[in-house]
C-alpha cells in the first residue's frame, strides 16, 4: 500500500544553507514550531552549527542577533539561541573572539518557510 501526503521537515531534515566568507555551516536542522506557541503563527527553526573566523579587523564579541539568515527571496531573519523549545540545549560562547580567531556556535533562525539561503555576521 502507498501513502501519499504532505511531509513536514523534521529535525532530521537538512536545510540547504551555506555560509558567506567568514562563516561554515557544518550542519542545518529544520524543526517545526509549535502552532499555538507564538503569536507570529506557524513556522519553523533552522538551527545551523558554524565555524565563525573573525575576519573584522578587531576582538569582536558575537551575540546570536549578529548571524542573520537571508533567504532566497532576500528576507532577513536575525539569529537566536533561546526562547522555542526548538532551541532547548544550546550553550554558545559569550566571551571575545579575537582578530582572524575562530568559534563555533549553535544558531537558530525563525523562518515561515524552509528556504535555501547563507548565513551572515553583522556586527550590530
Amino acid at each position: 500500500m502507498l501513502l501519499a501526503g504532505c511531509k513536514e521537515p523534521n529535525p532530521n531534515a537538512q536545510a540547504p544553507i551555506t555560509g558567506s566568507t567568514n562563516i561554515v555551516v557544518h550542519s542545518s536542522r529544520i524543526y517545526q514550531t509549535n502552532p499555538g506557541a507564538t503569536d507570529i503563527g506557524p513556522g519553523y527553526y533552522i538551527v545551523c552549527q558554524i565555524t565563525f573566523t573573525n575576519d573584522t579587523g578587531h576582538d569582536v564579541v558575537p551575540q546570536p542577533k549578529n548571524f542573520v539568515f537571508y533567504d532566497a527571496s532576500g528576507q532577513p531573519h536575525v539569529g537566536v539561541d533561546t526562547g522555542a523549545s526548538e532551541l532547548i540545549g544550546i550553550s554558545n560562547y559569550k566571551g571575545v573572539v579575537q582578530r582572524d580567531a575562530k568559534q563555533d556556535y549553535t544558531i537558530g533562525f525563525r523562518v515561515s518557510t524552509v528556504s535555501s539561503g547563507a548565513v551572515y555576521y553583522a556586527a550590530l
